[in-house]
């Protein structure tokens, strides 16, 4: 199967490869970590089979494009090499979400967007500040006055949104952090494999200083395509 990696928002033809030595340093593996080391962080990793890896040791950036899922001799998951040809067609693909987070935020993985009209439209909404289902606001109180003393109506608008559940099959999950411990922001970072259709929402919080922070990545059975919302309803990409 075919590998990507999204980076917040930003999709890239295979993942790279790290050695990490083990057995006390006296042993090198291949692999695809997610997350980092830390208190209130966490390092996990994919073994890579070398024969699928691109590049040489020590030679640059080394990389692994398509693989076959395999396992280790004790049982654990491992990315063998493939004779995939990068113009074929697959039904599922490997995907690395290395999704930042934004200063004192964080991050989530969902599925697709579903948005309803929202059953209090055109309702008597009594004294309460704003609608429980869709979060429209009443009529703005004057100063000084902190209670609301007369009913609103809702209007003809507001929508509620829901989303699905991630689609994917998880392999790995890191978590990356800020501040001592993640006490100023953490979020996850997945590897996961995707079916061809599936739609993630990748979501970043905090301060992100005017970059967007919430994509929607779609596999099609060759490419792995991001867009954000207002990008996906211009264009009709999926």
């Amino acid at each position: 199967m075919k590998i990507f990696t999204v980076l917040d928002g930003a999709v890239s033809a295979g993942a790279s490869v790290e050695t990490r030595k083990v057995a006390g340093g006296t042993a090198e593996i291949d692999t695809i970590s997610v997350g980092e080391e830390g208190r209130g962080s966490r390092l996990e990793y994919l073994v890579v089979d070398g024969s699928a890896v691109v590049g040489a040791l020590g030679y640059g950036p080394r990389k692994v494009f398509a693989a076959e899922i395999g396992s280790t001799r004790a049982g654990a998951t491992k990315l063998l090499k493939s004779d995939m040809m990068s113009d074929a067609e697959e039904s599922e693909c490997l995907v690395v979400f290395r999704t930042g987070i934004g200063f004192r935020g964080g991050n989530s993985h969902k599925g697709e967007r579903h948005d309803a009209p929202c059953p209090n439209r055109s309702g008597d909404m009594g004294l309460t500040h704003a609608c429980p289902a869709c979060g429209e606001l009443g009529p703005e109180l004057p100063p000084g006055v902190y209670e609301r003393t007369q009913p609103w109506t809702h209007s003809k608008a507001g929508v509620v949104r829901s989303y699905d559940p991630f689609p994917g099959t998880i392999i790995a999950r890191g978590v990356v952090s800020q501040g001592a411990a993640g006490r100023m922001g953490s979020g996850e970072q997945l590897i996961a494999i995707l079916r061809e259709g599936d739609v993630v929402r990748v979501s970043r919080t905090g301060r992100l200083y005017g970059v967007e922070g919430t994509h929607y990545v779609r596999f099609d059975g060759r490419n792995l395509i991001a867009a954000t919302w207002q990008d996906r309803m211009a264009a009709d990409l999926f």
